[in-house]
């Protein structure tokens, strides 16, 4: 897959973390957002093994509301300070001027998250390809951007490896209280491309190989379970674990979990 990338980095800026992690920022324009906004990375040490695991984290709110549910990043790096031991795994947390929903806009070119979102996933994994090492990438989100991690692997399943969500609403239709509008414009537009329940949405063959990982609940078990059931109907595998509750945020010990089902932690006293 060939992307040309519309973006151009305004500003960087290193920030010293802890001894087993460092933080970067990266201000950044493109063609598919209204304004510059930011990419935080956190990197932790690259070894000499084969595999480095690169963990996109989805944002539930835009970049200047990142309040009421918490930052996915600064949870992961919480996690990354707090282990000497992870290794080859690189945080990556990119912002959205309008409320992330992980789509196109219709009409309005510079309101197209997906696209946005497949742009920043492209650049990261360029920045980080090495010739001795392959490249594993994951998408983690709750609530809505857990049901953008599940939007974009059906539509890029070669592109992504895995996708880490909790208490996600992936079955959910049209909802005007959601601020919807902002991102699909309409109900008509959002129902006939992305509603992940559509007829033909999934090619359910392409997610054989995929981890997909799903935790519990606080607010969205229906709507979960219904889409989950779809994936049953076609044989698609998953590890599913419902024993992980947990308030409706972000939180360290509910990403933590998530990521020990990938081996993506070392840790086992949580």
């Amino acid at each position: 897959m060939e992307h040309k990338f519309l973006f151009i980095i305004v500003s960087f800026q290193f920030v010293i973390s802890s001894l087993f992690c460092q933080e970067i920022r990266c201000r950044i324009k493109s063609d598919f957002q209204e304004d510059s906004t930011y990419i935080r990375i956190i990197e932790t040490t690259i070894t000499e093994d084969s595999v480095v695991n690169l963990i996109f984290i989805l944002p539930v709110e835009e970049y200047k509301n990142q309040y009421e549910y918490g930052t996915g990043i600064e949870e992961c790096k919480k996690i990354a300070d707090s282990d000497s031991m992870l290794r080859n795994t690189i945080f990556i947390q990119p912002d959205y001027i309008r409320m992330p929903w992980y789509g196109n806009h219709p009409s309005n070119s510079e309101i197209r998250q997906l696209d946005y979102t497949i742009e920043v996933i492209s650049h990261i994994k360029l920045k980080y390809s090495y010739s001795d090492k392959r490249i594993m990438t994951y998408l983690l989100g709750f609530s809505k951007s857990g049901w953008g991690c599940m939007n974009i692997m059906i539509r890029y399943p070669s592109f992504i490896d895995g996708i880490l969500l909790w208490d996600s609403p992936l079955s959910t239709v049209w909802n005007k209280n959601w601020r919807m509008e902002e991102v699909f414009g309409n109900e008509e537009h959002f129902m006939k491309n992305y509603y992940l329940m559509r007829p033909n949405a999934i090619d359910f063959e392409k997610l054989e190989n995929k981890k997909i990982v799903i935790g519990g609940y606080d607010y969205f078990e229906s709507q979960s379970e219904a889409f989950l059931q779809l994936l049953d109907q076609h044989g698609v595998n998953y590890v599913q674990d419902n024993s992980i509750s947990y308030p409706h945020k972000w939180n360290k010990d509910w990403i933590y979990k998530l990521l020990l089902y990938c081996n993506l932690v070392t840790r086992s006293d949580k």
